[in-house]
């Protein structure tokens, strides 16, 4: 955990405009949000979201299969020992323990617009169900309110339905690919809440402790 804490010290300071941050309010805590079942991609989707907000780990590891993969883009200044071939359901659970527990962060939330998913002829991935959006954003609020926001990046996630050991009806998600890049964040200096902007798969990477 020390390492996430000395990676969110040191970040620079970003001062720009954010859907989640609204001059001259405090953010809140959202209150619980409840879960759909997981019979369909769409709804699968929907509970990523809201075990997020919700910090809770153990609706967030029933949403993935097995054999699941985050596929991102490394790049030059990925932080060690954070690498796109090792990213499997074990070391998601992982980050996403240390990022819901953690006591520097004061609020956790994801919003979601996709559209339907629709059958992926990708390679390897026949027979899967495909949604792909850039409307997912994830925003993470510290206690003394510096916000981390992901916006605008493109998103694909891969689902399969249950097989014959699995529950009938249930639907995982096999793989997600960030598509995000890092890039020189723009100022906005009349946005007083300090905010800063990243990939995903960055933000994702500072909660990981390989």
């Amino acid at each position: 955990m020390n390492r996430i804490v000395l990676t969110l010290a040191v970040l620079p300071l970003i001062h720009t405009s954010c859907i989640f941050a609204i001059e001259g309010q405090e953010p809140k805590v959202p209150e619980p949000i409840g879960y759909v079942e997981n019979d369909s991609p769409e709804n699968v989707l929907q509970n990523l979201a809201r075990a997020h907000t919700n910090r809770d780990i153990d609706a967030y590891s029933e949403i993935f299969a097995p054999e699941f993969r985050f596929r991102f883009q490394e790049m030059p200044d990925t932080p060690a020992g954070c690498t796109a071939d090792n990213w499997n359901r074990e070391v998601e659970l992982e980050g996403a323990r240390n990022l819901f527990s953690s006591d520097l962060v004061k609020i956790v939330r994801v919003l979601v617009e996709a559209p339907p998913a629709m059958p992926s002829s990708g390679e390897g991935m026949e027979g899967m169900m495909l949604i792909r959006t850039a409307a997912i954003d994830l925003s993470i609020t510290r206690m003394d309110q510096v916000t981390y926001s992901t916006l605008g990046d493109l998103h694909e996630f891969f689902f399969r339905n249950n097989r014959e050991d699995e529950e009938p009806g249930r639907w995982f998600l096999v793989e997600w690919r960030d598509h995000g890049t890092p890039s020189a964040p723009a100022v906005d200096e009349g946005t007083p809440t300090p905010i800063f902007h990243l990939s995903w798969w960055a933000l994702k990477c500072f909660f990981n402790d390989p």
